[in-house]
């Protein structure tokens, strides 16, 4: 699986209770209509931000949420991209989002202190 995490920070001039509710009513909704879509996606709402230990500066930014979905592979999802209902979610971030950064990430999990492997972690998906 191609995992995805996108920070998300909203448009000036809109309150974070707008964008949550744009983001569950409105883009959350768009989502549903792509041919494929992610196999899973999560909206994760910022509710606080806590300091960094001493010693270490925090980022220059307020992030709103994060975004992170999951994919079969680069290509189903440049696919759904390219399609008209791809093109209206793309052009929909344009309508509460000011600024994002897309990640593709690997994932680790660890369960109640015992590590796993990438290969093992990669046997529960």
């Amino acid at each position: 699986m191609l995992k995805r995490l996108v920070p998300l920070v909203r448009k000036e001039g809109w309150s974070h209770e707008q964008f949550i509710q744009h983001w569950v009513n409105v883009h959350a909704e768009l989502l549903k209509h792509l041919p494929h879509g992610p196999r899973r996606y999560c909206q994760l709402y910022v509710n606080a931000e806590i300091r960094p230990p001493d010693g270490i500066a925090a980022l220059d930014v307020h992030i709103d949420g994060f975004s992170e979905s999951w994919f079969v592979d680069e290509a189903e999802m440049n696919a759904d991209n390219a399609t008209p209902e791809g093109e209206a979610l793309s052009a929909d971030n344009r309508v509460y989002l000011s600024r994002s950064k897309r990640f593709f990430f690997d994932e680790v999990e660890y369960h109640a202190g015992t590590e796993m492997t990438r290969e093992q972690a990669g046997s529960l998906a």
